[in-house]
């Protein structure tokens, strides 16, 4: 998953997901600037994600 990133305090610009899981079909375009946010999930036990 990830998202847009913006200046200021705006951290969290459009597109605010990037996701293909919920049917989202944002486009990506020349200079646009996204943030990638790894994630490691055990079952029924924990998730942890890197941002």
């Amino acid at each position: 998953t990830g998202h847009g990133v913006g200046a200021a305090l705006n951290v969290h610009e459009g597109p605010q997901s990037i996701s293909y899981r919920y049917g989202n079909m944002t486009v990506l375009h020349k200079g646009m600037v996204v943030s990638n946010e790894p994630g490691y999930y055990e079952e029924h036990a924990f998730g942890i994600r890197i941002e």
